[in-house]
């Protein structure tokens, strides 16, 4: 029985390498994808509590001793789109 030539095993255990770092490279995306989903979601979160802290703070007359959220113009603060 002949053994099997050298060139055939690199070739082998390069293909392997190469689909291992396939795989390694398409985990890290997803991880990178679903961190950043996160991230957003939780930045979502927080802009909603002080949005909705914000508005009941204007209810109850007291919106000048709360901080405005971040991208909420104040009185004189509106400018034209163009």
């Amino acid at each position: 029985m002949a053994s099997i030539p050298t060139g055939a095993w690199v070739a082998l255990a390069l293909i392997f390498g190469a689909v291992a770092l396939a795989a390694l490279h398409a985990l890290g995306c997803r991880l990178q994808r679903d961190t950043q989903e996160h991230m957003l979601q939780v930045r979502t979160h927080r802009l909603r509590q002080d949005y909705n802290r914000w508005i009941e703070a204007l209810r109850r007359g007291e919106g000048d001793q709360v901080e405005r959220p971040a991208g909420v113009a104040g009185p004189g603060e509106w400018r034209d789109a163009a």
